[in-house]
Parts: C-alpha cells; sequence; structure tokens
C-alpha cells in the first residue's frame, strides 16, 4: 500500500476523468479518486480501512462483489454494480488485476452511469469504452489513416509489434515494425480496401517482425467512412493462426502418408489377387483336363473335390478382395449403359445348373415397364444379385428361388428399381436378422459348419448397394424363408418396349395356353404374354392342357400357341406335345418347350413332333420373343448384337480358311497357366502358338498369322498392354485387326479399361473355366463362319446373282429394298456424318432399320456396320459412332454402286 505516495494519488486524481478504485482482494479500498466518492455518495476520501462492498454490490443474486475480486486474474470482468443507497442507479464497471502488485485491482467505472436500465455517453466514454473492448480481445485490432499511420492500437497488437510502451506505434506505419516483405503484403491489402472502398475477408500472410517473432495472420480490413461518407482510415482485424497452421501442415503430411499406405495397400491387393489366383488357376484348370480325360470312378471323385474346393477357394479370395478394396477405399463404381434386363437374366443363368441339381424351381419376373437400357455399374450390380442368389440357392433345400424386379420410380432420369430375392429355406432367426448384414457374421454359426461360406457376402452386397445409391433389407422367418430386398438408382437411357410391341403386333390376341405345375411361372409367364398384347390362360398339368385344346377348338375359339413345362408330375411337356402331334386336328398348334434341363434324346423327340424351340429356365424375355416370332416364321428383330466378350462390337473379323478352328498366339509366362491353356485350347480342336512374353508375341505377330491372341497382362521384359499396343501400331500397315484377349490374375479396380485402353477386345479374370474359354472361341467362330460362308457386301457385292437363288416373294422384298436404299442412302447417311452433337435415339433407330433392310439386301458387313452404329448409339459412344460412321459410309457408296446397276438391269 505505501508504493503509492501522496503527491502520486493527487496527480492521478487530478488527471484520471472518470470514477475508479484501487483495492486488495479483500474489497478493502487502497485508493479511489475524488469523482468515485462522489459517485457513491460518501464525502470524505476513502482511504481510511473502508471496504468497497459497503458502497457497492452486485445486481445479479448470489453473486458476491468479494468474490469477483478475489477471482480476478488475468481475465478481466466487466458488468453492472448497483450504488448501495441509491434507488435505480447502476453503473458500467470493470475489474481488472494490478500487473505490478497482482494482490490489487483496480475497479474502473464507465463514467457515466446506467439509471433505469439506459446509458447516455458522451463520446469521450464512447472512445475510452472502445479502447478497454479492443484491449480484452486475443485478436490484434489497429485503426490507421489513409496515409497508413496508426491512429489506435490494442494491447495485443501492441505486443506482436513488440513495442517498449503503449503509444509507441501511433504516428508511425507498419513498414517501421516489420519485415519488407511483411510491410509489402499490408501496403498491397491496405491500398485495395482504400482504393475498391470494400473489405478484404480473411487474407492469410506472415506477419515477421524486424529481428523478432513471425505469425501467421488470417485479417479483415474495412475502410472507415466520416459523418459525410468520405473515407477517413481502415480498421484492420487480425487472428494469429500460426497453430493452425501447424496443424493444418501437419494433416496434410497426414494424408500425403496415408495416400502412399493406400497406395501401398492397393498395390498390394493386386499382388495379391495375381499370386493368388495363378496357382488356383493351375488346380482348376488341371483338374478339369483330367476329368476330361479317363479317369475311374474314384479318380473322378477325387478330382471333383479338388475342383469344389478350389471353387470354394476361389469364392473365399474374391470375397476377401473385394472387401479389402471397399475397406481400402479402392472400388469406384463405373458409369456405363447397359441392358437391365440382360443383366439380370445372365445372372441367373449362373445358377441354373446347381437349382436343378437341388431340385428348385428358379423364376424371373421382370416388371415390364422396366427400361431395357440404363447407366451405371454393370459388374457391382450383378454382383449384388449374384451374392443373394448364392445364398438363396444355398440355404433353400426345396422349393423355390424367384427374383423379381419393378420399377420404384423415375425422376430426372434418374430410375430407381427394386429387386426382390425370395426363397423357400431355412430362414432367419429373428434375433440374428439385424446380423446377417455385419461383417463375417451369419444368420446362425451352425449354417457356417453346413453350408460354408465366409459371412462376406451380404456385407459386401449391402455396402455396393449404398455405393449405388440404395441399400439391402431383408425380412424373413425361421424355417419359412428369406426376402432380401435391394433398391438401387440409376441413369434411365431407352426403353425397347415400342419395338418389341411392333414386332409383335401380327400376333396381336393370339390365344396362347400356358401349362406349368409351378403357379409363380404361370403367374409370370401369363404378364409376360399379356403385355405382348397375346391372350393367354393357364393350367397346371396336361391332362388339363389336352382338354382345354380339345373344347377350345370345339367352340371355335382354338389355342394358337403351347407353352409347355418340361418337368411336371404325370405327363412331362414332350409328353404333352406328343397327344398334341397324334391328334390331326391340333397338329397346327406351335409349342415351345420352357425346361431346366433336357437330354439329347427328348430333344430329338420333340424335333419330330414339331416343337419349335426348347428354351432353358428361367425363360429370358428377348430369347421367348424370338422364340414365338420364329415358331410364326416372322422376321425375328431386335437380336443381341452386341458381344459380350468384345465391348467394342465393331471390330471386322477376316474368316480363315479353316472356319472349324483357329490359329491362337497364347501369350503367357507362367509354366503352368501355358500348359492348361496349351492342353486345353488342342482339345478344342485349335492350332496355338505359344509366346513367354510380349516381346516374342510381336515378333510371332509380325511373321504368322493369327485369328486370335490370348495375351496375359502382367509379364517379364514386355507385359501385355505394351504387347497389344506394338500390335495395333504393325496393323496399320498391314489392314488387318485380329482380336485380343486379355487373361489376367489382376482383378482391382479399372483393370479391364485398361486393357481396352491399350487397344484390347475383351477381357478375361483367371481362374477361368473351360466353359468360359469356349464361349469366347465360339464367339469368335461363330462371326468368322457368318462371313465366310455369307454373301458380304463391299466390292464383292452382287446383288443380281443374289436375287436369282431367292424366291419371287423374296426378289420382290429385295428389289424394293434396294430401291429404298438407293433413293434414300445418302439424303439419310449424311444428316449424321457432321461435327456437331448427336441424336442417339434418332441414330439408334436409324442403325435398326438399316440393320433390317441390309437383311433383305443380304448385304451382311452393312449389316454389321448398322449393328455396331445401335450397339455404340445405344452406349452414347461418340468416338465409337465416328469410327463405325467412317467404316458405314465405305460400305454405303459400294453397296449404292452396286444397287444403282441392279436397278437398271431389273
Amino acid at each position: 500500500m505505501s508504493s503509492i505516495t501522496p503527491s502520486m494519488t493527487e496527480n492521478l486524481a487530478k488527471v484520471m476523468p472518470w470514477p475508479y478504485a484501487l483495492c486488495d482482494r479483500k474489497g478493502m479500498v487502497v485508493h479511489c479518486n475524488d469523482v468515485f466518492t462522489r459517485l457513491v455518495g460518501v464525502e470524505n476520501s476513502l482511504e481510511s480501512g473502508l471496504n468497497i462492498g459497503e458502497f457497492m454490490s452486485t445486481l445479479q443474486a448470489g453473486l458476491q462483489l468479494n468474490s469477483l475480486l478475489a477471482k480476478t486474474e488475468k481475465q478481466a470482468w466487466h458488468g453492472k454494480l448497483k450504488i448501495v443507497g441509491r434507488q435505480n442507479l447502476a453503473v458500467e464497471v470493470l475489474l481488472q488485476a494490478d500487473m505490478d502488485t497482482p494482490n490489487h485491482v483496480w475497479l474502473i467505472v464507465m463514467e457515466n452511469p446506467v439509471v433505469n436500465g439506459q446509458m447516455i455517453l458522451n463520446p469521450r466514454s464512447e472512445l475510452r469504452l472502445l479502447q478497454i473492448l479492443m484491449d480484452h480481445t486475443l485478436d490484434y485490432v489497429y485503426f490507421t489513416d489513409i496515409h497508413g499511420r496508426f491512429v489506435i492500437t490494442n494491447r495485443a497488437f501492441q505486443r506482436a509489434l513488440e513495442t517498449q510502451y503503449p503509444g509507441q506505434e501511433v504516428g508511425k506505419s507498419i513498414m517501421d515494425f516489420v519485415t519488407k516483405e511483411t510491410s509489402r503484403w499490408v501496403s498491397e491489402t491496405d491500398q485495395e480496401v482504400l482504393t475498391s472502398l470494400k473489405p478484404i475477408v480473411n487474407h492469410v500472410g506472415l506477419f515477421q517482425i524486424r529481428n523478432g517473432g513471425a505469425h501467421w495472420l488470417q485479417t479483415t480490413k474495412m475502410p472507415v467512412f466520416d459523418h459525410n461518407r468520405l473515407c477517413i482510415g481502415l480498421v484492420s482485424v487480425s487472428r494469429d493462426i500460426s497453430e493452425a497452421r501447424q496443424t493444418e501442415n501437419r494433416l496434410r503430411q497426414a494424408i500425403q502418408r496415408a495416400e502412399q499406405a493406400n497406395q501401398a495397400k492397393s498395390d498390394f491387393l493386386a499382388n495379391m489377387s495375381h499370386e493368388i489366383r495363378t496357382p488356383i488357376n493351375g488346380i482348376i484348370g488341371m483338374s478339369e483336363l483330367c476329368l476330361e480325360s479317363d479317369v475311374t470312378p474314384d479318380q473322378d471323385r477325387y478330382l471333383q473335390t479338388v475342383l469344389n474346393c478350389s471353387n470354394t477357394l476361389l469364392a473365399l479370395v474374391n470375397d476377401v478382395l473385394d472387401f479389402s478394396k471397399i475397406e481400402a477405399g479402392q472400388l469406384e463404381l463405373e458409369n456405363i449403359d447397359f441392358d437391365l434386363r440382360e443383366s439380370i437374366e445372365d445372372t441367373m443363368d449362373q445358377f441354373v445348373t446347381l437349382a436343378r441339381d437341388r431340385g428348385l424351381e428358379l423364376a424371373l419376373k421382370i416388371d415390364p415397364a422396366l427400361p431395357s437400357v440404363v447407366s451405371g455399374d454393370p459388374i457391382r450390380f450383378r454382383q449384388v444379385l449374384n451374392n443373394l442368389l448364392s445364398n438363396a440357392v444355398k440355404f433353400t433345400e426345396e422349393g423355390e428361388v424367384i427374383v423379381s424386379v419393378r420399377r420404384l420410380s423415375v425422376k430426372n432420369e434418374r430410375l430407381r428399381i427394386e429387386v426382390e430375392v425370395s426363397d423357400t429355406g431355412i430362414g432367419i432367426n429373428p434375433t440374428r436378422i439385424e446380423n446377417v448384414f455385419d461383417t463375417f457374421i451369419q444368420g446362425d454359426s451352425s449354417t457356417t459348419r453346413k453350408y460354408g461360406g465366409t459371412g462376406l457376402g451380404l456385407s459386401i452386397a449391402r455396402k455396393l448397394a449404398k455405393m449405388m445409391g440404395g441399400d439391402v433389407s431383408v425380412r424373413s422367418k425361421l424355417g419359412e424363408g428369406a426376402t432380401f430386398i435391394v433398391e438401387l438408382e440409376m441413369g434411365c437411357v431407352s426403353s425397347e418396349t415400342e419395338n418389341e410391341m411392333i414386332t409383335l403386333e401380327e400376333l396381336h390376341g393370339c390365344r396362347v395356353l400356358i401349362v406349368d405345375d409351378n403357379l409363380t411361372n404361370r403367374q409370370i409367364l401369363d404378364e409376360v404374354c399379356r403385355h405382348w398384347g397375346l391372350s393367354p390362360a393357364t393350367c397346371d398339368n396336361g391332362v388339363k392342357a389336352i382338354d382345354r385344346l380339345e373344347r377350345a377348338l370345339e367352340e371355335g375359339n382354338p389355342y394358337q400357341l403351347l407353352l409347355l413345362d418340361q418337368q411336371m408330375p404325370g405327363l412331362s411337356g414332350t409328353d404333352v406335345a406328343s397327344l398334341v402331334h397324334s391328334r390331326a386336328r391340333l397338329r397346327d398348334i406351335k409349342m415351345i418347350i420352357l425346361t431346366s434341363a433336357i437330354t439329347q434324346e427328348e430333344r430329338l423327340r420333340g424335333s419330330t413332333m414339331g416343337i419349335g424351340r426348347f428354351l432353358t429356365k428361367p425363360v429370358k424375355q428377348n430369347a421367348l420373343r424370338e422364340a414365338i416370332l420364329d415358331a410364326f416364321g416372322l422376321v425375328i428383330e431386335g437380336a443381341k448384337t452386341s458381344d459380350p466378350f468384345f465391348p467394342r462390337g465393331h471390330v471386322m473379323i477376316t474368316p480363315p480358311a479353316d472356319t472349324s478352328s483357329l490359329r491362337i498366339l497364347l501369350v503367357e509366362d507362367n509354366p503352368i497357366n501355358q500348359e492348361v491353356a496349351m492342353q486345353r485350347l488342342s482339345k478344342l480342336g485349335h492350332e496355338v502358338t505359344l509366346a513367354g512374353d510380349g516381346i516374342e508375341a510381336v515378333e510371332s505377330y509380325q511373321s504368322l498369322k493369327f485369328d486370335l491372341v490370348l495375351m496375359d497382362v502382367q509379364m517379364p521384359k514386355m507385359d501385355g498392354l505394351e504387347a497389344t499396343r506394338r500390335i495395333r501400331e504393325i496393323e496399320k500397315s498391314i489392314d488387318r485387326r485380329t482380336p485380343i484377349i486379355a487373361m489376367t490374375a489382376r482383378a482391382m479396380r479399372g483393370d479391364e479399361q485398361i486393357c481396352l485402353d491399350a487397344g484390347m477386345d475383351g477381357y478375361l479374370t483367371k481362374p477361368f473355366r473351360a466353359a468360359k474359354m469356349r464361349d469366347v472361341l465360339e464367339h469368335i467362330l461363330e462371326r468368322m463362319e457368318m462371313e465366310s460362308r455369307a454373301t458380304v457386301s463391299g466390292p464383292h457385292y452382287n446383288p443380281k446373282a443374289i436375287s436369282k437363288e431367292l424366291s419371287e416373294e423374296d426378289r420382290e422384298d429385295m428389289y424394293l429394298a434396294a430401291r429404298m436404299f438407293h433413293e434414300n442412302w445418302e439424303r439419310e447417311f449424311k444428316s449424321f456424318n457432321s461435327d456437331g452433337p448427336f441424336d442417339y435415339n434418332v441414330m439408334q433407330h436409324y442403325a435398326h432399320t438399316l440393320k433390317g433392310a441390309s437383311g433383305l439386301l443380304r448385304a451382311i458387313r452393312l449389316g454389321q456396320c448398322a449393328a455396331c452404329l445401335e450397339d455404340a448409339a445405344k452406349r452414347h459412344d461418340r468416338a465409337g459412332v465416328i469410327e463405325v460412321l467412317a467404316q458405314l459410309d465405305r460400305e454405303g457408296v459400294l453397296i449404292r454402286a452396286s444397287l444403282e446397276s441392279f436397278l437398271l438391269r431389273s
């Protein structure tokens, strides 16, 4: 207390214009000025050992002034206090600990009192209040005039400038305290605000004092105007973000390390995929080769066991790799156009044999309102459906597995669909139903022992569904089967329903009798036939069917078509067909057999009874439609033009001399894979040349002619991608393109697209089954055989010679088609041959019409080009369209020239 002399307090009392008092922590007054004594109503000085609490108290109940004095440390307290003995009189007060004597507290009153809740401030009070508020903020605040000189600064900014005393900076500019670089950006931002008269918000810069510390500041600057709206300077508020900046740098480095770790994980997964699949490929391949040779029954059983275990191991590897890719964020969805119905039907095809062996009925019900072409990821869509179907068949001992697909909504060209997979299997315990989608969890631990599995399938299905904007749910009762419901979102591209209806117009009202003992199948076929404009009826056995046919004939309203299930109790489908065929008045009825399996003997027997077609269940709608049209001798339109192994369907192939076998270049570095592929291809009757790496492949291709190249991707010296690029360069000078199919054990994101971008035409993932290899070869053989035996268009197209071999009716059709093509070709084709945007819907319709005309003209190559154009337009593939248009232009000119001569002579 003795540190303050009387002369100092006297001078201080005269200088200070606002009330103040200095107290100790217990509230005892050490010193105060006259203004304060007048305010609290005391005539004499309070410096006589009196307590401040006798004259002032808090407004808030329970809050004691002495408590505030005791707690005030570095943080000031700002609030209102009542003057004891004066009604409705309160003042704003600041309590601040003394910097030199922490045991003392300054009580400073904002000069004007608050009466009845209202304070009237004069300019001097406003300035003081502004200074107090500025000094108690952590941000750097200052005001400069239009010349950049400091007018007011707060305590935080003074500390940042490292000034020796408060006010040292007033009248000076920023360049007096900081480095040139800091001065430059501060001056530039100041000038921008003063020139534009607009604020700068959250500018980040390094604030560095000369020979001192540096801070990263986030600064906002605003112009200040006088009452005449003239700019008199600017105010700057900055926040020290050095710590946040360091945190950001650490986070950036952590993200970089995480990305490097993810890349390492991705590389590891790719190598894992390759290394694991390669030996599995050898096991499966050699087992299949052994089973195709002469083996004893015991050996056959042993090999089947090896093959089954290998398939189980492969499924496990696929699940683990897929799960790892999803968890590592390495799985991204494609967004391409694909045929939705075809994808569903092809997925179900994989379970036909297994379902038949287990005695299960496998049925598919597709909403007729579903668009034919959608956009999304067909591979992952099929994977979700595959996982659910696999579970349904696995856990169903008897009964049926039904897949139902329906449209939920279409909005802004976005389609939402629902897929239900229902079974009559063991069901799920209600207490476990919420856990079936958890990783490595199954509905009952006992099912793992009985049925096998990892518990990953449903988890993967749900994760993929969510990535596709949907989800998977389930409803089930123990012992009564389960229904898994998938909702997904896709792009809506186009629908071919109209084309289907046009094709079936001639059969409108055709009476169809559906004979099947399974109610679900009857309902599905009935709905499809009604959608096509046919007039169906159903019955559940052969005896009733014969009776219905007889009665309908007697009533003068006979049935024209009979759809027969083959596997029925009592009379089978072929038995019913035999009875129909034996009745002379029923022989005109067209018959189609629907079957899960049929023997060669039954097929031969059926052909003698006039059965038009045998279709495998579950029946594909396009296949059924084509079979019905074929049975009535109508033109089949809308046949599948795209090749699943050749996404770039515009590849033209030169047929070999002998189309019963292929000359194949096998490029493979692994000895086991070499042996498997060589044996498999040789057994199928093909001629194989082996190359151990990409360099040998290129050399072999330069010296020999091949019909097909099977190219491994990962090889030493030169990999398959580079070898493919070299081969495509060679082909530019020899006017020939040979299909190249990738064979790889890699199964990571984008691998297929990488192969296609390198110039390959298809993609097979190892290990591939004999059936998968056969499918690839059969597609190639079919295309080559068609070209080798059919009359081709182009320079060898001779319409006159073709017309001589036709019937009179077909000749008239050809002449009409020739005249229409000759008159309209140039005008119609030129409308597409431009650099502007394509109307893909119009182009697709044109290509479809041209394909039909090509058939009437017997111009095979022109028809192939038209089919490729239709496929490219359906996929909105601009590059593919442009390439096919060039081929179509050449073919069209040649055809038109040949037809001109034909029309003149006819």
